[in-house]
């Protein structure tokens, strides 16, 4: 997810990709019906999980949790 919402954040600022060059025209289309703010922070929150994965937390739910973030993001 951190790679893919990376790609997302370069691809709406600077309009090319790093991690996922195969899946370049997705992103670019989702990228467009971003805000590079919102995608900065959710690549914070990304980063915020990363550190409590190792957590014994009910990982459904932290995936679940992650997910819903990422889906409230790309709606435009």
């Amino acid at each position: 997810m951190q790679r893919w919402s990376y790609d997302l954040l370069l691809a709406r600022v600077a309009g090319r990709i790093r991690y996922n060059p195969d899946r370049e025209a997705v992103i670019a289309a989702t990228a467009g019906r971003c805000d590079a703010a919102e995608l900065a922070g959710y690549l914070r929150q990304l980063a915020a999980a990363r550190a409590l994965a190792r957590h014994p937390l009910n990982a459904r739910l932290f995936a679940e949790d992650l997910l819903l973030a990422y889906q409230r993001l790309i709606r435009a």
